[in-house]
Parts: structure tokens; sequence; C-alpha cells
């Protein structure tokens, strides 16, 4: 079994998630599963990331239609 006390947990959030949803998450996370930490994050912000780290660009445009 996982020891998730070492580890920190990357989640994906929307932009101006509600901190309802947010303190539930933390429940869940650290209360459930014992994790260290976690690193809250937009996944615009990841992909943005990964394209410049790939393609060595100095920036791109990201269109995140998605919706909750």
């Amino acid at each position: 079994m996982l020891d998730c006390a070492e580890f920190t947990a990357v989640v994906t959030e929307p932009e101006f998630d509600p901190l309802s949803n947010q303190l539930s998450i933390d429940e869940v996370f650290f209360e459930e599963y014992g994790f260290k930490s976690i690193c809250r994050i937009n996944a615009t912000n990841i992909v943005a990331d990964r394209y410049s780290f790939i393609s060595k660009a100095d920036g791109c445009v990201i269109v995140d239609s998605g919706h909750r």
C-alpha cells in the first residue's frame, strides 16, 4: 500500500474555485489519505509549462473551453 504521508498531491482546479470545494478537497487528501501537502494548479498552466519546455517557445495561446 502507498504511504501518502511522503508525497505531495497535485490537484488541478478551475480558476475561482469556491472555497467550499477547496476545503472538501483538503479534507479528503489530508484526513482520509494523509498526504504531506497539496499543490493546487490550473490545468492550463500545466499545459503551457509543458509546451514551453518541449518546444522551447517563449509563449503560447491556450483555449480552455471546459465548464463544470
